[in-house]
């Protein structure tokens, strides 16, 4: 891990967790110091899961075909396949907005977030959220919910989620290569959800290389890691399936924006007192501590 992260997470109890017994059943990914640092949030207990799984996916693959991709939308640092990102976000303006697509990307993102499969994937995972960090939950309901207060131009990509922003991974073989994810929250976690038509024992694992964990990852399952800290990826597939993801998360700018009082650091520092800055500084300092603080620890929960 890099130097910022030094301390931040002990080892795993568990080396080398399969997921092919947690298809049905969430388990938490826990440190030496009984911190829930991630989860295996799996499925829902639902006999009609995997038909919302294949609904999400065919919507997603439809997508895909509908949509036009620039190169750079078709081939990115996580990998050479097509990606969309829809919701709020900080953007290069240095300012919260409503993330841009072209016309008809924009409609085929309308029209994905308003599946009903897809829905109910983003419905598990918030609740899967909520369970796992109730507290960090919350500070992401109510931060951002700030943010929502003071701009109603900003639209939301599902009712009562956590998450301002989504990715679709189009595919029709999205394997990813390692890496992180440094423009989000760095203590937040994200939401990655596995789709497609795959043998989840012999491809499509999803790799957490800074916890030594390779993980069996079906098609309708979620994990929720904080991933601009922890290096991720995913195992390749045969040729004859299909892997989509979609994934959700907030950018830590947000939160910025807001404690700003809803302005950039730039125009927050050109405007600020000694007093303020002094405040600043401090708050930057126990940032980590005070974010790795609303984790959960296992002994939270009864067993």
């Amino acid at each position: 891990m890099s130097s910022g992260m030094e301390g931040a997470f002990l080892k795993p109890i568990c080396l080398n967790v399969f997921y092919s017994s947690l298809v049905r059943t969430p388990r938490p990914i826990v440190d030496g110091q009984d911190r829930i640092i991630a989860a295996l949030a799996g499925q829902p207990n639902d006999p009609q899961w995997d038909g919302v799984s294949d609904g999400a996916a065919d919507a997603v693959r439809n997508a895909g075909e509908a949509c036009s991709f620039t190169p750079k939308q078709g081939k990115h640092r996580r990998g050479p396949f097509p990606a969309l990102a829809t919701g709020v976000s900080f953007g290069g303006g240095q300012q919260a907005s409503n993330l841009l697509n072209s016309t008809i990307n924009a409609l085929v993102l309308a029209s994905l977030l308003a599946n009903i499969s897809i829905q109910r994937l983003a419905g598990f995972a918030s609740t899967a959220y909520n369970v796992f960090a109730p507290t960090l939950f919350a500070y992401y309901i109510i931060e951002l919910g700030k943010l929502y207060d003071s701009n109603p131009n900003l639209k939301r990509n599902f009712r009562k989620s956590p998450w301002p922003a989504a990715t679709f991974n189009f595919g029709p073989w999205t394997i990813t290569l390692p890496h992180t994810d440094p423009g989000n929250l760095a203590f937040g976690w994200c939401s990655i959800t596995a789709l497609g038509k795959f043998n989840f024992r012999q491809g499509g694992q999803i790799i957490l290389w800074d916890l030594g964990l390779a993980i069996d990852f079906p098609p309708g399952s979620t994990i929720l890691i904080p991933s601009a800290v922890i290096r991720h990826s995913n195992t390749t597939i045969q040729a004859s399936e299909t892997h989509y993801s979609f994934t959700q998360y907030a950018a830590g700018g947000l939160f910025r924006w807001v404690k700003n009082g809803f302005c950039s650091d730039k125009t927050f520092v050109a405007k600020a007192t000694d007093e303020q800055m002094e405040q600043r500084e401090e708050d930057r300092q126990r940032r980590w501590k005070d974010g790795v603080g609303m984790f959960s620890k296992l002994s939270d929960f009864a067993l």
